[in-house]
């Protein structure tokens, strides 16, 4: 007889300790979420500023090609017959045009925002301008590239990844590209 009102009491305290444990997830996943909060709306502000700098590529890129195209057009217009060094030069302004639409391209995939999230938790110093270089770097575009992107000077490029470097604590010979993989992973 008194096996089932003990019984019943063990049944009850288990049956409370399995609820306590459930509240108790349930509060840690509520607050993981809450800390989850501020990292979604850096994402979103991460790609708010990386559309905001494509878009100002964009822009810029279609200024160029509009200028190239007017230049062009005025060259010939002006000349009845082009000589094969205007033509020679009109491509070669043309080449380095479409090289650079193809810095730009691509820049807001996923990885590379799930990558910057990870850089911004680990090393909250980083600055939108780090951001933007590491976009760059990240699609594995050389300096002379990344100079004619931002429209900065080679020498300027070279500094800011050096400053990059010392703020990811990396080491001189150490791959941006590799280190940038080995993070998202």
């Amino acid at each position: 007889m008194l096996v089932i009102p003990a019984f019943s009491i063990y049944l009850l305290r288990k049956n409370n300790k399995r609820k306590l444990i459930s509240i108790e997830k349930d509060k840690k996943i509520i607050e993981i979420e809450l800390q989850n909060n501020p990292l979604k709306e850096i994402i979103l502000q991460e790609q708010d500023t990386l559309n905001q700098q494509y878009l100002s590529s964009f822009v810029k890129q279609s200024e160029s090609l509009n200028n190239f195209f007017g230049r062009s057009f005025y060259k010939i217009k002006k000349t009845e017959t082009l000589t094969e060094s205007d033509f020679n030069q009109i491509k070669l302004e043309f080449a380095n045009l479409t090289n650079q639409s193809s810095v730009i391209k691509n820049i807001s995939k996923s990885n590379l925002q799930e990558l910057i999230v990870k850089l911004k938790q680990q090393f909250p110093e980083i600055t939108a301008a780090d951001i933007s270089l590491i976009s760059l770097l990240y699609e594995g575009i050389n300096s002379k590239e990344i100079a004619s992107a931002l429209n900065i000077s080679a020498n300027s490029v070279n500094t800011k990844r050096f400053s990059l470097r010392k703020k990811l604590k990396l080491e001189i010979d150490d791959s941006f590209y590799v280190y940038f993989k080995q993070t998202i992973c």
